[in-house]
């Protein structure tokens, strides 16, 4: 909880674990969490692991890690929650990856909104990584 704040939690709804490209386990990412003060954090491995590692999540000394997954398909990457079963279809439209979340009971938003390539910024100034 954030100090001062007792209704406020502080937390992190984006990060990849070694299961993809990141650089650390479950514990050691909820570790360095605790440290910085986070409440929560939720990985988001890649979809195109063939499952997803439900048994990451839980409370790891203090910090509640939830698993998601960032559903990529050509020009979007959704995070997608409250899933079981992951969502790997590259051939999916970005509304056909939200059904498939929404079938699943899940719940998500978009990972890049304003990633350089995305089909509603056609005209704008994109954030470039």
């Amino acid at each position: 909880m954030a100090i001062g704040f007792p209704f406020e939690y502080v937390g992190n709804l984006h990060i990849h674990s070694t299961h993809s490209d990141g650089g650390g386990s479950a514990k050691e990412i909820a570790e360095s969490a605790r440290t910085v003060g986070l409440d929560f954090i939720a990985l988001n491995d890649h979809s195109y692991l063939t499952q997803l590692h439900l048994e990451d999540e839980g409370y790891h000394k203090g910090i509640l890690v939830l698993v998601g997954s960032e559903v990529g398909t050509s020009f979007h990457h959704y995070l997608a929650y409250n899933i079981k079963n992951q969502v790997n279809d590259e051939s999916y439209s970005p509304q056909e990856v939200i059904d498939a979340v929404n079938r699943q009971g899940g719940f998500g938003f978009l990972a890049h909104p304003f990633e350089k390539g995305m089909h509603f910024l056609q005209n704008s100034v994109a954030y470039t990584w």
